[in-house]
């Protein structure tokens, strides 16, 4: 099963094995590697992961730009991530970060695993600007999404973050930061564009999104944090290529043309062509010994028939015993407006096997692309050590019948289905 894996991400887990073992046998042989002076630091993480879960129709898979997890498979792929991370500071007012990642992609290669690459310029102590391949900063994983042993579960949450698999755009920010009451408030606006490469049922594509502005709002002090997020974009029509509208909206226009009243309105809706949408992030953070407690609410609105306006939310409840960490989590994720059901074919092409391909084909993609889930999660944290922890996780997740847009699928169930997850990870930060 093992070679299986992509192989640069093989090699990644080969040589994270090598570190581990080497932190066994002498923490200080490890540490002796690390680059961590005045102008130069390297640093990094690492999660080792198996998971399990999926049915026979429905692969489970930690962001949809991931192949699925199918019945009695595990993956050790689905969650496993390395990372190294550079940073160089040229004079007191300008710096350099370079952030390369390995896990399972669509497409593995070294242009794809470049998570960050920016300058970055201190105006003064309260502002700084940014420029080049920057991570997304509009939820509260922003900093850390990749990275297992900053957060508690096995893995971000899916009802939440599954959705997003954009992790960074390529253009420009600006922060200010400043004191404010008892925290610090922090206050950041980009422009760019962003890309990343799906599956759709059995087709693959790059997405891109353009012409994206956003903002995000943040303060905190040493028991709260809040963060509101905020991102317009324009959807790109290379989303035509990764769920293949083009194609069906050409037969629909045709359709229209041989009697089906109406075709051509649903070519229109089908084919993207300038769509744009607007997305709102709100989180928190409690953290006071025994208890951390996290949540998040998103609104996707879009113009977009098949990608409709969405909201995604989940709330987390951990509670802390020395080392060991126990919690629970709910997880929500569901469309604002009722699926597109199209309408039967007319009689003159009922009995075409054409046509009706074609209606069903329709309606599949509108189906496959709609999310209607819920779920349930129970897990614990060991903390072995200041740097390595050990995780285990439970997840019940019932879908709806044609909610399945979470998931890897060529067949979509004809039922309702609820599935269980189980998900083992070793996270380690050096």
């Amino acid at each position: 099963m093992f070679s299986s894996i992509h192989t640069p991400l093989r090699w990644l887990i080969c040589g994270s094995c090598l570190v581990l073992m080497a932190w066994f046998i002498s923490p200080g042989l490890v540490n002796a590697q690390v680059i961590n002076d005045n102008d130069f630091k390297v640093s990094g993480f690492l999660t080792l992961g198996a998971t399990r879960g999926g049915d026979e129709f429905l692969g489970f898979r930690r962001f949809v730009s991931q192949e699925g997890v199918f019945e009695d498979e595990w993956s050790y792929k689905t969650d496993s991530v390395i990372g190294v991370q550079f940073d160089k500071k040229f004079t007191s007012n300008w710096a350099a970060t370079v952030q390369l990642v390995g896990r399972e992609r669509i497409k593995n290669s070294f242009k794809e695993s470049i998570d960050w690459a920016f300058l970055k310029y201190r105006i003064n102590p309260n502002l700084t600007a940014r420029a080049g391949r920057i991570g997304m900063s509009i939820y509260m994983l922003s900093d850390y999404r990749n990275v297992g042993f900053a957060y508690l579960w096995a893995r971000p949450p899916t009802d939440f973050y599954s959705l997003i698999a954009f992790d960074y755009y390529d253009g420009a920010d600006i922060v200010f930061n400043a004191p404010l009451g008892s925290g610090t408030f922090k206050a950041k606006f980009l422009v760019g564009s962003s890309e990343n490469k799906f599956r759709f049922n059995d087709s693959a594509a790059e997405f891109k999104l353009n012409n994206m502005f956003g903002a995000s709002l943040l303060w905190e002090n040493q028991t709260w944090r809040f963060r509101y997020g905020f991102l317009s974009f324009d959807f790109d029509d290379s989303i035509n290529q990764v769920l293949g509208t083009d194609l069906v909206a050409d037969a629909f226009e045709l359709a229209d043309a041989f009697g089906w009243d109406g075709a051509d309105n649903t070519a229109d809706d089908i084919r993207a062509e300038g769509e744009s949408a607007l997305y709102h992030a709100l989180g928190f953070v409690y953290e006071k010994l025994p208890w951390t407690i996290q949540g998040e609410i998103s609104y996707l609105d879009t113009d977009y028939d098949v990608i409709k306006s969405n909201i995604t939310r989940y709330i987390s409840v951990g509670y802390i015993f020395d080392e060991i960490t126990v919690y629970g989590m709910l997880g929500k994720g569901s469309q604002t407006s009722s699926r597109t059901k199209l309408p039967d074919l007319p009689d003159s092409l009922s009995s075409i096997p054409l046509a009706v391909q074609l209606r069903d084909g329709a309606q599949l993609l509108y189906n496959a692309s709609y999310a209607d889930q819920e779920s349930i999660a129970a897990g614990a944290r060991w903390d072995l050590r200041y740097d390595i922890a050990l995780k285990m996780q439970l997840d019940h997740i019932r879908v709806e019948e044609n909610g399945t847009v979470y998931w890897a699928s060529d067949t979509l169930p004809d039922k309702d289905r609820a599935i269980n997850i189980v998900s083992i990870n070793l996270n380690y930060i050096f």
